[in-house]
């Protein structure tokens, strides 16, 4: 035999049974029975329910106990009008194992408006958030219908809880957030009242999206929500960004003073200098504030002194200041950062002589 098996034409062939088959539910028994692939069975199954109903949904009972079939049988009921209620909230149940597919059935609109519904009220967050992104996908320009609009928000905002997204929430939910700033908002506040001790890497990103579009309204609010939390200083410094206004009132909320210092992370420069003079009017020190700019962490590739000499220009130029508080930061920060350099140098040559 010449043993070829490409093209794959089997699932073709099965959509032409399930045609001509007055029914086909005994073939795709046949299959069921010798475990052959659960996708063959799809087209046989979905015609099969069409001729002999109640034949159909002993069938995708019997399915949903196979580990094999069970992916198929789900896909048949939430992609299938008008099945017995009690099979879909089975389907539901068990598609907390598939819940790319359920996005992926929603992105298609092969979900009827109903059990999109019930989808979206689903008991898991996961299932719930899947096929609002799915929705959203789907829908893109013209977004969610309004009949499911009230429930599509709040599984969007369900999503606010977890701890550690997937890389598709990650980057959906962030693109759903910036088109719509009442929704990321809304969004921010849930998911730092939903923390108790961390904000994970994944969950800041979508939050750096969705602060990224609010209004300055928008960020005092949710300014309001923020408490001490492990990775919160840079969700701060995002909120505030360059507005004077939203840095004056977090300077002057005690309860957040272990975030006071956060926007000035990062070089000193531009809009950094005016925030610094706000910090020094609320009373922090010189050294505070020129340490602060040092908080993050930071990658680097090639001798470390020659990471630090743009630092060290930046801070000569405060030297030129007119408010002599800024000339001190300025001395401060050049002094330190010459001794850096000077500290990096003499590795380099040590390891230029010696090795690492």
């Amino acid at each position: 035999m010449a043993s070829i098996n490409y093209p794959d034409e089997t699932l073709a062939l099965t959509c032409e049974l399930a045609k001509i088959l007055e029914n086909p539910l005994p073939l795709a028994q046949v299959f069921f029975e010798k475990n052959l692939l659960p996708n063959l069975v799809e087209p046989l199954l979905k015609k099969g329910l069409e001729r002999s109903p109640e034949a159909g949904i002993e069938w995708l009972q019997d399915a949903f106990e196979s580990d094999a079939f069970c992916g198929v049988a789900m896909r048949v009921v939430l992609t299938t009008a008008n099945l017995p209620p009690y099979l879909r909230v089975t389907a539901i149940r068990k598609a907390e194992n598939f819940v790319g597919h359920i996005e992926t059935y929603c992105l298609r609109n092969e979900v009827p408006e109903e059990t999109l519904l019930e989808l979206l009220q689903a008991e898991s967050d996961r299932i719930s958030v899947a096929a609002a992104v799915g929705e959203w996908n789907a829908r893109r320009s013209r977004g969610a219908r309004s009949a499911i609009l009230v429930d599509w928000r709040s599984a969007i905002l369900r999503s606010a809880r977890a701890e550690d997204p997937n890389a598709s929430d990650e980057h959906w939910i962030g693109e759903i957030l910036k088109s719509d700033p009442a929704l990321a908002s809304d969004w921010l506040i849930q998911m730092l009242d939903s923390r108790s001790t961390f904000i994970m890497h994944k969950m800041r990103k979508i939050a750096d999206k969705a602060i990224s579009v609010l209004t300055q309204e928008q960020r005092l609010q949710v300014l309001n929500h923020v408490r001490e939390l492990h990775g919160v200083n840079k969700l701060v410094s995002n909120l505030v960004g360059d507005d004077n206004r939203i840095y004056q009132e977090l300077l002057s909320n005690s309860a957040l003073s272990h975030t006071h210092l956060a926007p000035l992370e990062g070089h000193p420069k531009s809009s950094w200098i005016n925030k610094a003079i706000l910090a020094l009017d609320a009373e922090y020190s010189i050294d505070e504030i020129t340490q602060s700019t040092f908080l993050s962490s930071r990658s680097w590739s090639g001798p470390e002194s020659e990471y630090w000499k743009p630092w060290r220009e930046e801070f000569k130029e405060l030297t030129h200041h007119t408010d002599h508080r800024i000339v001190a930061i300025g001395t401060r920060g050049t002094e330190f950062i010459s001794e850096r350099i000077e500290q990096c140098r003499e590795q380099e040559k040590f390891e230029r002589i010696h090795g690492r």
